[in-house]
């Protein structure tokens, strides 16, 4: 049976374990990990784990195989979509973010003698929530999304 780079992955996986026991020394590590990971049917590396206890990565043992990652799912976003803006407001957010963080601790090094500056971040954060809900009102809701 043919296998991928999963099982190939999990084989490489075992023997690594094997070598951190003591089983195999670094040669013969190297050798059985050279063959693991250019097998291209289980026959190829079943002979690699004969003489080795468990864990093997033999598709007889379903514990011994890893569970296939959950991938996201993406969805293309078609130019001109009512979402084309998110990633300008998530980029804002980000950079309000950091104008304030820098503006509370200058204000705090300097013992909040200067507080009138926080003014400066709260009147860029007032403006850009102010165009962000003119966009979202022009683009059918309050968030973009009609």
């Amino acid at each position: 049976m043919r296998i991928g780079d999963q099982e190939r992955d999990l084989a490489a996986e075992c023997l690594r374990e094997h070598l951190t026991s003591g089983r195999l020394d670094a040669e013969e590590f190297e050798q059985r990990l050279e063959v693991a990971l250019t097998a291209r049917v289980q026959s190829e590396l079943d002979p690699l784990f004969a003489d080795l206890p468990a864990p093997h990565p033999t598709s007889t043992h379903p514990t011994a195989m890893p569970k296939p990652a959950a991938t996201p799912t993406v969805q293309p976003v078609a130019t001109g979509s009512s979402c084309s803006g998110m990633n300008v407001f998530s980029g804002q957010s980000l950079v309000i973010g950091l104008i304030w963080t820098v503006f509370v601790v200058f204000c705090a090094v300097r013992g909040w003698d200067m507080w009138w500056l926080l003014f400066v971040p709260f009147v860029i954060s007032a403006n850009v929530h102010r165009r962000r809900r003119h966009v979202g009102h022009n683009r059918g809701g309050p968030y973009g999304h009609r």
